[in-house]
């Protein structure tokens, strides 16, 4: 099999099925120009912004910046590739102490980007928050499958009995959805 390949259908996978979950709870949180939520950096915007929601949901009298914190964990990552042209950063880069900073960063923004997942999975599958943040691979299903569902910080609660309602085709749900009889 083509490496290639694989590695593209991997990135439409993360891309494409996290861009469109992100996309829909963006449009459900009424964010402004939610389909940006398909580009990297603008991602960053989105999921600080929900993980912010579910935090001052949990924790109303605790401010937390997401965004920030993101943002400086994403911002070097950028500036890597244009380093790489030149000379003198490419040899330095090239070395241990390169390599080193290159892992470091990258361990900071998956961290980073972890946590911001973590409270964004807690608002909108708080029953399962363990085993939906315990993997980041599983994190695009997570979000495509959630991409209806009505936060917690939403609801107003965490149902112990039931999930969490879904939205319908026009942004709105049920509060209290009807009994199941056998």
């Amino acid at each position: 099999m083509d490496y290639r390949l694989l590695f593209l259908l991997l990135l439409l996978w993360v891309f494409g099925g996290s861009g469109y979950g992100l996309f829909r709870m963006s449009q459900h949180a009424g964010l402004p120009r939610p389909w940006l939520a398909f580009f990297p950096l603008a991602r960053v915007w989105h999921v600080s912004r929900l993980a912010e929601r579910s935090y001052r949901f949990r924790h109303p009298k605790e401010p937390r910046d997401f965004l920030a914190r993101n943002l400086l964990s994403f911002l070097p990552l950028l500036l890597l590739p244009p380093l790489c042209f030149l000379p003198e950063a490419a040899d330095a880069l090239g070395g241990f102490w390169g390599v080193t900073l290159v892992v470091a960063l990258m361990c900071w923004f998956l961290f980073s980007a972890f946590h911001s997942y973590e409270w964004l999975l807690k608002d909108y599958a708080p029953q399962k928050e363990l085993f939906h943040t315990s993997c980041l691979f599983i994190i695009p299903c997570r979000l495509f499958r959630e991409r209806d569902t009505v936060p917690a910080s939403v609801y107003g609660s965490v149902p112990k009995d039931r999930p969490l309602p879904k939205y319908d085709k026009n942004h709105r749900w049920k509060r209290n959805p009807p009994p199941k009889y056998p």
